[in-house]
């Protein structure tokens, strides 16, 4: 009837399981938030009854010998990578900056 594709998103403790977005068997179209019928008092017996309840789980794993693993995740990854970047380029410049005094005191 549905096909659900489920989202994860990072955070620090704690990451909910999904983003529930539904589309139609068979095509790649999502279906808008109002086009899901919702049980309200107003509609008791509806066919379709979504529930988009969050459910939690940890980031980290625990390991065999005791300690804690952080699941890495694309977004993750991409995150500690710009920042290894971003701190390189910091360090390059300041020592660029640093030669250029030594140079411009002689």
């Amino acid at each position: 009837m549905f096909l659900c594709s489920i989202r994860r998103l990072p955070r620090l403790a704690l990451r909910p399981l999904s983003t529930l977005t539904s589309c139609n068997v068979g095509t790649s179209k999502p279906f808008l938030p109002s086009m899901l019928m919702h049980n309200t008092p107003s509609n008791p017996l509806n066919p379709l009854q979504v529930q988009l309840k969050p459910q939690f789980e940890p980031l980290q794993e625990p390991i065999s010998n005791g300690g804690v693993r952080m699941e890495l995740d694309s977004v993750m990854r991409k995150r500690r990578k710009k920042m290894k970047k971003h701190k390189l380029r910091k360090r390059r410049k300041r020592e660029k900056a640093e030669k250029r005094k030594l140079t411009q005191g002689r």
